[in-house]
């Protein structure tokens, strides 16, 4: 049991502790980036399509954030697949790691253990009675454990064990969505390859479509991990935007005016003369 215990603490703090990398941070960042690059697509559609004398699609930026964000989401995907274990001076938090882990101890995950661990690690809320509290949190934790395994209530036992198949599949299912992006990112992305290095990196790569869908199965592979180790379930991976619309009144605003265009040719051209000094 002492085991479990500590793998628990350990599972808790890789999935939602409060470590800027664990990975509720990161979907939480990636999350965060994904909505905000969606929307912006949204409003340079509108621009497109709009009055071209009041608002235009501006290329220049949007392709610099097209490119960035691109390699930056590759980059994060990246991360939460690497699979380097939890443990060491190698340990990474990555949801690959996590579900290696579960495999790896899934022998400690009878129902009685789990019930026992997870209810030991939660707090009663204000005014409610410990005995209660511990009740409807053995209740809720069956219940979890009941769908997981495809067991009825009247068939419990407390020698069921939720099977390392489950965290298996998961793995595999994740590491086949990520098979299609990850000669991009580690040849293309990652390190400079040669020609001959990268010969089969070089097809067309997944659109954003693609890369939207294997985002989904990352929150979803997290939330169902979620369920197992605490009883949060509602954990959108989206930080709440701030109140009001400042953030969207301020995409209705210009960037510059036609006065500054001359200072950022200046600017452009002062930068261009600075690299070509340094040929020699």
């Amino acid at each position: 049991m002492n085991q479990l215990r500590d793998k628990w603490n350990q599972w808790n703090d890789c999935l939602n502790g409060g470590d800027v990398n664990s990975i509720a941070n990161q979907l939480a960042r990636m999350t965060w980036d994904i909505t905000a690059f969606r929307v912006l697509v949204e409003a340079h559609q509108s621009a497109s399509e709009g009055d071209a004398t009041t608002r235009r699609f501006n290329g220049f930026p949007f392709h610099l954030l097209h490119k960035c964000f691109s390699e930056s989401l590759l980059f994060s995907f990246r991360r939460l697949m690497d699979g380097y274990g939890l443990d060491g001076k190698q340990g990474v938090y990555s949801l690959r790691s996590l579900l290696d882990d579960l495999i790896s101890y899934s022998h400690l995950l009878t129902r009685e253990a789990v019930v026992r661990v997870t209810s030991e690690a939660l707090e009663p809320a204000s005014g409610q009675q410990d005995d209660d509290f511990v009740r409807d949190a053995e209740t809720s934790r069956n219940i979890t454990i009941d769908q997981v395994i495809g067991v009825e209530e009247n068939s419990r036992s407390h020698r069921d064990r939720i099977p390392k198949k489950i965290f298996k599949d998961k793995r595999d299912k994740l590491v086949k969505y990520f098979k299609s992006v990850e000669i991009l990112v580690n040849k293309l992305i990652a390190h400079a390859a040669t020609p001959t290095s990268r010969e089969n990196a070089d097809s067309q790569p997944p659109c954003f479509e693609e890369l939207y869908k294997f985002h989904e199965e990352l929150c979803k592979t997290a939330h169902f991990i979620q369920g197992l180790i605490t009883n949060e379930m509602d954990l959108s991976f989206l930080p709440t935007i701030s109140p009001g619309r400042e953030e969207y009144e301020e995409l209705a605003r210009p960037l510059i005016s036609d006065a500054d265009i001359p200072r950022l040719e200046q600017r452009w051209q002062e930068f261009a003369d600075q690299y070509k000094s340094w040929s020699g």
